[in-house]
């Protein structure tokens, strides 16, 4: 691989390794930025991970760092990273020290790539493959990981508001399939059990949320299931995601005061496209009791038999 002669000193091909650590450490930098922005300069995280030898693993430690397809091209990073790419790829075919170099952090961003959706775009699509070249005609693996843990991203606070307590759950969902599921049945026995309701998940295990009190609360089992009308939104963003769309999602359940089953869920969602475009939506759920539950809870029907309930004013408490 090494062809020295490239260089007319071995000064000179030191000098072109450095400029490679600072390129790939200001790309990592760029992409984790995104979503965590961090006081360190990257010219000072540059000169500690230089001492260490650890900046690709130190800067891309956590999974949650991972940003939306949309957000990269938003933020006009996907050009740049493909220059970077390519200027150190072919400095890699000239110098055995910038191959060594750029082996690991090829692997890493190898990773970055598969936590991505599949249609992420052309411009993403591109890295992929001079990423998996690059690997190929070096004879290295992509690094075999579990599947990214992001749970701990999402944010949990209780409130109260014009008489009503909140329970509010927030977070970036991860791609059904490429990010690792949280489900306990314990919890959810202890939320619901007996009740004649679901345990329902404020944001799908499926998205990579929490498994445990702070993403459940008694749900109508109708809405929950599938067809159910809060079901068919956690399918509608599980779509969008693996065609490359980035969600932000906040659920709060609303409790009248001494209740803890609450009767209103609100949503609203921020989507990133994969060429950057962002919207914002908001639904609004009625956590209706179900003849079930009214039954485990010993709730009288509202209405005689056989007569017609009407329809409930939305501002009613």
């Amino acid at each position: 691989m090494a062809n020295l002669s490239a260089f007319r000193t071995a000064e000179e091909e030191a000098a072109a390794v450095r400029t490679l650590d600072l390129n790939l450490y200001q790309m990592f930098f760029d992409l984790t930025s995104i979503v965590d922005p961090t006081p360190i300069s990257p010219a000072a995280g540059l000169a500690f991970s230089i001492a260490r030898h650890d900046w690709v693993g130190s800067l891309l430690s956590g999974a949650s760092l991972i940003p939306f397809a949309g957000e990269i091209a938003r933020f006009g990073k996907l050009a740049k990273i493909i220059k970077t790419l390519e200027e150190s790829i072919d400095l890699a075919s000239k110098s055995e020290k910038a191959a060594d170099l750029l082996k690991p952090a090829m692997q890493k961003l190898a990773q970055i790539l598969d936590m991505l959706p599949t249609n992420a775009g052309a411009e993403i699509g591109r890295l992929r493959q001079m990423v998996d070249g690059f690997l190929k005609r070096n004879g290295l693996a992509k690094i075999a990981t579990e599947l990214p843990d992001v749970s701990k991203q999402f944010k949990f606070q209780k409130f109260e508001q014009n008489g009503y307590r909140y329970e509010e759950l927030s977070g970036r969902l991860g791609v059904p399939g490429k990010v690792k599921q949280h489900r306990s049945r314990y919890q959810q026995g202890k939320v619901a059990g007996g009740t004649g309701d679901d345990a329902g998940h404020r944001i799908a295990n499926e998205f990579g949320a929490p498994g445990g009190p702070e993403n459940l609360s008694p749900q109508n089992w109708i809405q929950n299931r599938a067809r159910g009308t809060y079901r068919d939104l956690e399918k509608e963003w599980g779509d969008k995601l693996r065609n490359g769309t980035g969600i932000k999602a906040k659920v709060q359940d609303v409790f009248k005061p001494g209740q803890d089953r609450p009767f209103l869920r609100k949503v609203e969602w921020t989507e990133t496209s994969p060429t950057g475009v962002v919207t914002k939506d908001s639904r609004t759920y009625m956590n209706t009791q179900s003849v079930e539950s009214r039954l485990h809870r010993n709730i009288p029907p509202t209405v005689p038999p056989g007569t017609e309930a009407d329809i409930v004013p939305f501002g009613r408490p």
